[in-house]
């Protein structure tokens, strides 16, 4: 049989053959009663390489439309048993078929038909009889057009699905960030709390070191202090007795008395380094004075004094140790590192802040070193400041010099635990 003369009559949709499919521009339905119209427009779409799948009726073309949806429907309005009307309406409503879109044949005088037919889900129509420009140009407007709509519906789909993964991926970042800030918190306050414990630590060691520096000084002082005044004493009390004309027994005995004054002198100097009696006996400032004095004399750098009077103000005890300390220790390391040649100490008051500050000319303290975690000298001096609440400041100019500053409040503070 001719491809002018294919039979419809068996009832059978029209499966055209492979090849045709895999070089295809569209796969449409034409559903016609009449073989004569499916024959014309087969001829028409199959030229252009088109799948066309005719069907002779209503039935059949929603069995094959529901098993291989196309890509578009030519469906003819008047038949026997369904019309086009209905078919349509069938093809609306099945999820499989609800979006292709549907091309109405009909006959020119059927215009009022034509009004329904866009009511229940027709897009457009062509006329019989048929002219082959018309129908290929209708054809190719309505599969650009649903070729189109399925692309933007793949990629609407596609964007939906990217924000719904975009969503449960933020969804996830969150949940990570908040366990995540979570952890932090609980690290940030589990080392808060070991710095604190550390710094009570420090603080309590200084104390018992301080308490013990005391104790050392005071046996040091009243014992072996009384002793050696004694043996000195006794030794003066013997160099009396002795002959004088004992040029030898006198000069032993004054070689002794020489040796127990030195050390007498080296006791008392230990005893003061371990704990100034002026600190307890007469306050900060007498302490401070003391120990300006000693480290001019030893270092030999010039030292001025700028000191307000203890009466202008009332320190706990161990503040004043405190305060004291640091003072030792900045004089240390002027000693130690600033070539300088002259010191600048002052002990003022202000805006009810005790102020004490050292400076020197020598060579400026670097920014690395005041930052430096090895630098435990400036780490001893802001752990002694902890438990008052106390700050300290350093800063240094090279060739200019270094200042360092330790504030204090006057106000009762409630000083933190040891």
């Amino acid at each position: 049989m001719s491809n002018e003369q294919k039979d419809f009559s068996n009832g059978e949709v029209h499966q055209p053959n492979l090849p045709q499919q895999r070089h295809s521009v569209g796969n449409i339905l034409v559903v016609d009663d009449t073989p004569e119209n499916l024959q014309l427009l087969m001829g028409i779409l199959e030229e252009q390489g088109y799948i066309v799948r005719p069907a002779p009726n209503g039935r059949l073309a929603l069995s094959g439309a529901r098993a291989i949806p196309p890509d578009l429907v030519l469906l003819d309005i008047r038949m026997p048993e369904m019309d086009g009307y209905e078919v349509c309406e069938q093809l609306k409503a099945h999820e499989n078929t609800k979006n292709v879109p549907i091309i109405f044949i009909s006959a020119l005088h059927e215009s009022m038909e034509k009004v329904k037919a866009f009511s229940v889900g027709g897009v457009d129509f062509i006329t019989k009889p048929f002219q082959k420009d018309e129908v290929l140009a209708r054809v190719k407007t309505h599969l650009a057009l649903h070729n189109a709509q399925k692309e933007l519906e793949n990629k609407n789909e596609q964007l939906q699905q990217e924000i719904t993964e975009r969503k449960y991926i933020e969804q996830e970042l969150k949940k990570y960030q908040d366990h995540l800030e979570e952890l932090v918190s609980k690290r940030t306050a589990e080392l808060t709390i070991s710095k604190e414990q550390l710094q009570k630590l420090g603080a309590h060691q200084e104390a018992i070191r301080e308490e013990e520096r005391t104790r050392i000084a005071r046996e040091i002082h009243d014992e072996l202090g009384q002793i050696l005044t004694a043996l000195k004493m006794d030794t003066v009390w013997l160099q009396k007795r002795l002959p004088s004309e004992d040029d030898v027994l006198q000069q032993k005995i004054n070689t002794m008395l020489e040796l127990i004054v030195t050390t007498i002198k080296t006791v008392q100097k230990i005893s003061r380094d371990l704990r100034p009696g002026l600190l307890d006996d007469l306050g900060l400032v007498a302490a401070i004075e003391w120990q300006t004095q000693e480290f001019q004399e030893r270092a030999e750098i010039a030292c001025e004094l700028d000191l307000i009077s203890d009466e202008m103000f009332e320190l706990h005890p161990d503040l004043t140790t405190a305060l004291f300390r640091i003072f030792q220790e900045v004089l240390t390391n002027i000693a130690r590192h600033a070539q300088a040649t002259r010191v600048t100490v002052s002990l003022l008051q202000q805006n009810n802040q005790l102020q004490l500050t050292v400076a020197d000319n020598g060579i400026g303290i670097a920014p690395a070193q005041i930052d430096s975690s090895e630098s435990f000298g400036l780490m001893g001096i802001r752990e002694r400041l902890y438990p008052w609440h106390g700050k300290f400041e350093i800063r240094g100019t090279p060739n200019q010099g270094t200042t360092a500053t330790v504030h204090v409040s006057l106000e009762p503070t409630e000083r933190i635990s040891e």
